[in-house]
């Protein structure tokens, strides 16, 4: 399974999820906004007498910090979406069969771009998927599996010298989300309006 592959998921995954995500925020927007028009006309009224461009002005700094207050928590809900889902594709590698696992240690080393020898560093379980035979068969470097044995989670380490290459499936997912966050938290605003130029 490919990263790419990998990314598909986890749009997929956070499409799924959008409406569901998008239902709760409308939600807790919709509390926000009554509650925050409640407090500017409580506090027009109490106002009025003083004049009414500061009426305006307050009004206008309500609503300013309300929907501040609408898209911190959007976003809130959005960023907690988005950790289940990464916690979802890491629990799906890690359950990969055998050959699922060969499959996705060989794209991911020969997509690595990475050449000479290294030793393999994982788990004692994972360990028993890597005979000598299919690693002499990647493609790219020269494999050879460590007696040194480490609970990433799921994935391999590649060790040369003292250099280490993480291709542990949390890390490998958790640095495709930094690269995709912005991208994968757009796939979830589904029913939002979008920014106004200018906005980030």
């Amino acid at each position: 399974m490919s990263l790419e592959a990998i990314l598909a998921k986890i749009e997929e995954d956070a499409a799924a999820r959008a409406a569901e995500i998008e239902t709760q925020a409308d939600e807790q927007a919709e509390g926000v906004l009554a509650e925050a028009r409640e407090k500017a006309e409580a506090r027009r009224g109490e106002i009025r007498s003083r004049g009414g461009r500061e009426v305006e002005l307050t009004a206008e700094r309500l609503a300013d910090m309300t929907e501040l207050e609408v898209r911190k928590r959007r976003l809130a809900v959005k960023q907690r979406l988005l950790d289940a889902v990464v916690d979802r594709a890491v629990e799906d590698l890690s359950a990969l069969d055998a050959d699922g696992y060969r499959r996705l240690f060989a794209g991911l080393v020969e997509g690595s771009g990475l050449e000479g020898a290294y030793e393999v560093i994982t788990s004692e379980a994972e360990a028993g998927h890597l005979s000598a035979e299919f690693l002499s068969g990647v493609e790219g470097c020269e494999l050879t599996l460590a007696e040194e044995r480490r609970e990433l989670g799921g994935g391999f380490i590649l060790r040369r010298r003292r250099r280490e290459f993480n291709f542990g499936f949390r890390a490998l997912i958790e640095g495709l989300r930094r690269r995709r966050e912005r991208e994968l938290l757009a796939a979830l605003d589904v029913g939002e309006a979008p920014d106004s130029p200018g906005e980030s």
